[in-house]
């Protein structure tokens, strides 16, 4: 499985691919990144959804560790608190051996879901660059 056949399932129009990496901005805050591990094995989804100047146990501690109770508030990712800079990453590793088309897109419309469901959450501050990667106006669940 490549990273082109994948975001030609998905019709996304993308910035540059880089190699196994590819991003597409789903609104002014959320950015998701797409990456394919070297091997090959895993695709790996990533977006900034909030930063915090509190780094240490505070109320979005709390918050994060709850929604990452068995993914149930994390569209089946991770959300995580970078120590050093205050950044709260939305996570998700997904095996490539079980996607087909549909796949792919449920996968990616849940994680889009999440990361803004957090954004919004968070009051991010997150924000793609003009002109940084195209709009992603091809399917439903991402919003322009």
């Amino acid at each position: 499985m490549t990273l082109e056949n994948m975001l030609t399932w998905l019709q996304l129009p993308v910035g540059e691919i880089d190699g196994s990496q590819a991003q597409f901005r789903v609104d002014e805050r959320v950015t998701v990144q797409l990456e394919i591990t070297a091997d090959g094995e895993y695709l790996r989804l990533r977006s900034e959804v909030g930063h915090s100047l509190d780094t240490g146990p505070s109320a979005l501690a709390l918050d994060i560790a709850v929604a990452n109770y068995a993914g149930a508030a994390t569209g089946g990712g991770a959300l995580g608190l970078n120590p050093v800079n205050g950044e709260v990453l939305l996570f998700l590793e997904v095996p490539c051996a079980l996607m087909d088309a549909q796949t792919l897109e449920t996968v990616v419309g849940r994680f889009v879901e999440a990361a803004l469901h957090w954004c919004e959450r968070l009051g991010s501050n997150a924000t793609a660059a003009e002109g940084d990667v195209p709009d992603a106006t091809q399917q439903a669940w991402v919003r322009a």
